[in-house]
């Protein structure tokens, strides 16, 4: 068993078959370890993630770890996360982007960044991009926030080169001012041929 240092216990099965959604089926049935995050404050559990071991054949650990919401970009844009924090100490975090506390204990690079949809919860409901970003135009984007205030900025891969550290018109939104609740961010992204010529 594991904690963060917050207020979760990170606990390993022994084996055993997995409701890895929560919709009460068993979809993992091939007696896999695997790993369950539990909220201490609110007593809510879910499932994190499945080993391909079938018996856990070392010995008991423990430990705390940061509690840190990390990226599921591709590797090459770098790793990324924030702190989770709860001064209150009611099993919900003081400030983040989206409503779901899905705290990771590494970054789940995939191509398609959907790896830390799929592990642990859902927690990918804090920015909603319009359906076409059009160069050239201001482009909405729809901003939500649980707890306080805080800042936000908005990096976009427009020359698709797999990172945003050559171009800083890739940094389309600095330090952008939000409050908690759901807020528009108006983004007018440049010509890049222009802009990088």
């Amino acid at each position: 068993m594991v904690t963060d240092d917050l207020n979760h216990l990170y606990a390993m099965t022994n084996f055993g078959h997995h409701d890895s959604n929560q919709d009460g089926v068993y979809d993992i049935t091939s007696n896999r370890v695997a790993m369950y995050r539990i909220n201490l404050i609110t007593k809510a559990g879910n499932f994190i993630v499945a080993s391909d071991r079938t018996v856990l054949a070392f010995q008991d650990a423990s430990g705390c770890i940061a509690s840190r919401d990390k990226g599921d970009a591709p590797e090459s844009y770098g790793e990324v996360g924030h702190r989770n924090r709860d001064v209150r100490l009611q099993g919900i975090p003081d400030l983040i982007m989206g409503t779901a506390w899905d705290p990771d204990l590494y970054p789940f690079y995939t191509a398609d960044a959907t790896g830390d949809d799929v592990t642990g919860s859902d927690d990918e409901d804090g920015v909603t991009l319009p359906t076409d970003m059009l160069v050239g135009a201001s482009n909405d984007i729809d901003v939500v926030v649980t707890g306080g205030s805080g800042h936000i900025n908005i990096f976009m891969d427009l020359d698709n080169n797999g990172t945003f550290m050559n171009n800083p018109g890739e940094h389309v939104v600095q330090d952008f001012p939000v409050t908690a609740g759901s807020q528009y961010n108006s983004c007018f992204l440049t010509n890049r041929d222009q802009q990088w010529a």
